[in-house]
C-alpha cells in the first residue's frame, strides 16, 4: 500500500475538492511532507480524517470566549488529529525518526497547561524526545495559512502580487496602484483609481503633535527607533481610530502608507538642524519622499527609480515582518499595532537592513581590481557576502535583475560607474564560487546612493514600501481571521518536587548550576 498520496488522491479518498484539501492542510488539519520538491499527503493521516468525519461532532466547553471579527465568512471548526510521518523522508530533518504532528487547536488554557483543580502535573504526554519530533527551524517551509496577495516561486526566480508578474508591474504600473492592487485585489479602472489618488492627498499632512513628537527624540535615536515609535503615535491622532469597519481600516492604511515616508524624512530633516518640508499635494509617494528629503524638485530619473523600488519592496509574502503583522492583526488589535510590531521586526539586522552592509562592503573594497581578492579573502573565513543569498529563492532574486538595470543607469548618470563595477565584479566572483544568487538588498543601496540618500535611511526605505504589504495582509487576515497561537515542543524537566525554599541547599537542582558561565557575546 502507497504510504503516501497526491493531493489530488487525498481529494478523491476523501471526497472533496482539491482546493478544500489545500485549505486543510493550511489550516493544520492534514499534515504533509514535501519528497523531492513535492508536496505529499500521508495516507493514514487522510484515513484519520475521514474516520473523524463520521464522529460526532466536538462540543465546545461552556463558556468558552469568541473572538469578535470584523467582516469575513465564519470560520470551519478545527478537528483534532495526530499523524505518523516518518521523518527520514522529510526534505529537512533526514533521520529524525517519526514524527508526532499534533494540529489539536488549543486555546490559552489548552492541553498540556495546568487548571484550577489540576495535581500540577502537565497533561500532555512527558516521554517525548527529541527524536520523536522534526522541528523546522525558524518555520522553513512550514505552511502557516492561505494568502491570495503574493506569490513567490522560489525555484524559477519569480514574484507575483495578485497574480501580476512584478517584472511587468515595475514596467508598466506604479506604486499608488500596486498598493491599490494589493488593498483591493485588483487592478483599477481609471475613474475609481483618480478617487483613490485623491484619497492620498488628503492623507499626506502629518499631525502637529506627531511633528512635535518627532522633535523630542534624543540626537542618538535611529532613523527605525523613531519610525517605530513615531508610527505608534499616528494611531491617537487617527480619525478613524478604534472603528473596525472596512472603510475606516481601509483610510488607514492609505493614511499610514502616505505619512511614513513624511516620518523618515521630517525626522532626517530635524536630526540636521533642518525644518520638514510639507510635501506637494498630487504629487507621488517617490516624488515627495525625494522631495520633502533634500528640499529640491528631484530628478525624474530618480523618482522613476524610486518608485521601482517602492514597487519591488511591496511585499514579499510570509516574511518576518508580514507574519508578525498577521499575529498582532489575530488577536483583533488595531491596524497601528499591527504596523508597528512589523516595523520592529523589519528592525532586526537578519531581516532588514542588509543594503545598509552591501554599501559597507563596496566601500571598503573600493575598486573592481580588488574585489576578487576581498571575496575569496571573506568566501575563506567563511564570511557571509551582504547582498547574497535567500531563504526561498534557488535562483536569482527577479528583483535583483530589475534593480541591476537601474543602478547601471543611474551609476552611468551620476558619474559613479567605479562603484557599480565593483558590485558586478563582486557578484562575479561570488556567483564562479559559491552557488549563490544577489537578492534585491544588493543593488537598492547603489540606487539609494545615487539619489544621494543616507545608509541609515535604507530600512526605513523597506518600511515606507512595505507598509503597503503589512496593510494588506492585516485585511486579508481579519478577512478570515483565526488567532495565530502555534504550539511548542517541550524539552524541559517533568515532574520536579516544590522544595520549600528554607530547605534548599545551594546545589539542590543542577550541578551546572555552580559553573560560570560565559558570556553570550
Amino acid at each position: 500500500m502507497d504510504e503516501y498520496w497526491t493531493i489530488r488522491q487525498a481529494a478523491e479518498a476523501l471526497q472533496v475538492h482539491e482546493r478544500t484539501v489545500r485549505r486543510w492542510i493550511a489550516a493544520g488539519r492534514l499534515a504533509t511532507v514535501r519528497v523531492a520538491r513535492t508536496i505529499r499527503v500521508p495516507r493514514p493521516a487522510v484515513e484519520r480524517l475521514a474516520l473523524e468525519s463520521l464522529r460526532a461532532p466536538r462540543q465546545d466547553a461552556p463558556g468558552g470566549l469568541q473572538a469578535q471579527e470584523p467582516w469575513g465568512a465564519e470560520q470551519e471548526p478545527q478537528s483534532p488529529e495526530v499523524a505518523t510521518v516518518p521523518g527520514e523522508d522529510l526534505e529537512h530533518g533526514s533521520g529524525a525518526g517519526p514524527v508526532q504532528i499534533d494540529s489539536t487547536q488549543a486555546g490559552e488554557s489548552g492541553a498540556g497547561e495546568c487548571r484550577p483543580g489540576d495535581s500540577g502535573k502537565r497533561a500532555t504526554k512527558m516521554s517525548e524526545t527529541k527524536a520523536d519530533v522534526v522541528i523546522q527551524r525558524g518555520l522553513k517551509d512550514v505552511i502557516a495559512g492561505e494568502s491570495s496577495i503574493c506569490f513567490i516561486d522560489g525555484q524559477k526566480g519569480r514574484l507575483m502580487y495578485c497574480g501580476f508578474d512584478v517584472a511587468d508591474l515595475a514596467t508598466y504600473s506604479t506604486f499608488e496602484e500596486v498598493a491599490y492592487l494589493l488593498w483591493y485585489g485588483r487592478l483599477p479602472g481609471k475613474i475609481e483609481f483618480e478617487a483613490f489618488l485623491d484619497s492620498f492627498t488628503g492623507s499626506v499632512e502629518l499631525p502637529v503633535e506627531t511633528v512635535m513628537i518627532l522633535r523630542m527624540f534624543p540626537r542618538a535615536a535611529t532613523p527605525m527607533e523613531v519610525l517605530r515609535t513615531a508610527v505608534s503615535s499616528l494611531g491617537h491622532w487617527d480619525p478613524d481610530s478604534g472603528c473596525t469597519r472596512l472603510d475606516a481600516v481601509l483610510r488607514k492604511a492609505i493614511r499610514l502608507t502616505a505619512r511614513i515616508p513624511l516620518l523618515v524624512t521630517a525626522h532626517q530633516r530635524l536630526r540636521f538642524g533642518a525644518e520638514p518640508i510639507h510635501p506637494l499635494p498630487g504629487k507621488s509617494i517617490a516624488y515627495n519622499f525625494l522631495y520633502t528629503l533634500h528640499g529640491t524638485e528631484p530628478d525624474p530619473t530618480w523618482v522613476r527609480a524610486f518608485d521601482v523600488a517602492l514597487i519591488l519592496h511591496a511585499d514579499h509574502e510570509w516574511n518576518a515582518s508580514t507574519f508578525a503583522a498577521r499575529v498582532i492583526a489575530s488577536t483583533m488589535a488595531d491596524m497601528h499595532s499591527g504596523v508597528t510590531g512589523a516595523i520592529g521586526a523589519l528592525k532586526g539586522p537578519l531581516h532588514g537592513g542588509a543594503n545598509e552592509q552591501v554599501m559597507k562592503m563596496l566601500d571598503e573594497i573600493g575598486d573592481p581590481s580588488k574585489a576578487e581578492a576581498w571575496v575569496k579573502g571573506a568566501l575563506a573565513k567563511k564570511v557571509k557576502i551582504p547582498g547574497f543569498g535567500h531563504r526561498v529563492y534557488r535562483t536569482e532574486d527577479p528583483r535583483a535583475t530589475i534593480l541591476r538595470r537601474y543602478a547601471e543607469a543611474l551609476a552611468k548618470e551620476a558619474g559613479e560607474e567605479r562603484l557599480y563595477e565593483t558590485a558586478r565584479e563582486v557578484e562575479r566572483v561570488v556567483r564562479e564560487n559559491t552557488k549563490v544568487y544577489p537578492n534585491v538588498d544588493f543593488y537598492s543601496g547603489i540606487c539609494y546612493r545615487v539619489m544621494k540618500i543616507e545608509p541609515e535611511l535604507f530600512t526605513p526605505i523597506f518600511a515606507i514600501s512595505r507598509v503597503v504589504g503589512w496593510t494588506a495582509h492585516i485585511l486579508e487576515q481579519w478577512g478570515n481571521n483565526r488567532i495565530i497561537r502555534p504550539r511548542a515542543h517541550y524539552t524541559g524537566a517533568d515532574d520536579l518536587e516544590y522544595i520549600p525554599l528554607d530547605q534548599r541547599g545551594k546545589t539542590w537542582a543542577h550541578e551546572e548550576d555552580d559553573q560560570e558561565q560565559e558570556p553570550d557575546v
